[in-house]
């Protein structure tokens, strides 16, 4: 998941999801809603089928900023 504010005070939140589940956007709004404040609750959710990450095994979060920008237009 991507920082608070950190691209045009839009909050993001990546998911990748198990083959045989089958969450949906407004489950996961809906659960984040009643469990976090408020301002913690993302703008949008993407699903992926994986996250970019690099030779040690991190998160590329600049990759996913790259990829995604156009969520923000």
């Amino acid at each position: 998941m991507l920082q608070p504010g950190l691209i045009m005070d839009r909050r993001l939140l990546f998911i990748v999801r198990k083959p045989d589940h089958t969450l949906e956007r407004e489950e996961i709004l809906a659960f984040l809603a009643a469990q976090v404040a408020k301002w913690w609750v993302p703008d949008e959710v993407i699903f992926l089928d994986s996250l970019p990450v690099g030779g040690t095994g991190k998160v590329q979060k600049a990759a996913l900023r790259e990829r995604y920008g156009s969520v923000f237009i």
